[in-house]
């Protein structure tokens, strides 16, 4: 099985996903802890401890696009982060095409999922890279 291989329907549903993702987030910040991760990514500092540094860095780099503010960058960078993590959950997943579309829906209308993946934090980040350290564990295992 080819990881990378997408029928073209499954291109259509993520495409949509993604726009979804994209019209939905916030194009400013709300009043969280995501506002210390903003100066601290602008300056590249420490919002606080324990810093998330490779977050701090991200929003850091995104600041060189030239696209609205600083915040609706770093909300864009967060949406485009849970739309991978969608992506990569997709094509572990067993079972028809319904059925894997079904759980991503079911996961990206979580409550917790999604107030995450259209405010600028950084759990998404976190969930990301848990799910991919998992992702090759299993793939050096086999």
């Amino acid at each position: 099985m080819n990881f990378f291989k997408i029928e073209k329907i499954e291109k259509l549903i993520f495409f949509a996903i993604l726009l979804f993702l994209i019209f939905v987030f916030y194009p400013l910040e709300t009043f969280s802890e995501g506002v210390d991760f903003l100066l601290g990514g602008y300056f590249l500092g420490t919002p606080h401890p324990p810093s998330y540094p490779v977050y701090t860095q991200l929003v850091c780099l995104t600041k060189y696009i030239p696209l609205g503010n600083l915040a609706l960058r770093a909300n864009l960078l967060t949406a485009s982060l849970s739309f991978l993590f969608l992506l990569f959950f997709y094509k572990k997943l067993k079972g028809s095409l319904l059925d894997r579309f079904v759980c991503i829906i079911v996961v990206l209308f979580s409550y917790t999922f999604f107030i995450n993946s259209i405010n600028g934090e950084l759990y998404v980040l976190n969930l990301l890279l848990i799910f991919l350290i998992f992702f090759l564990l299993e793939k050096e295992d086999k």
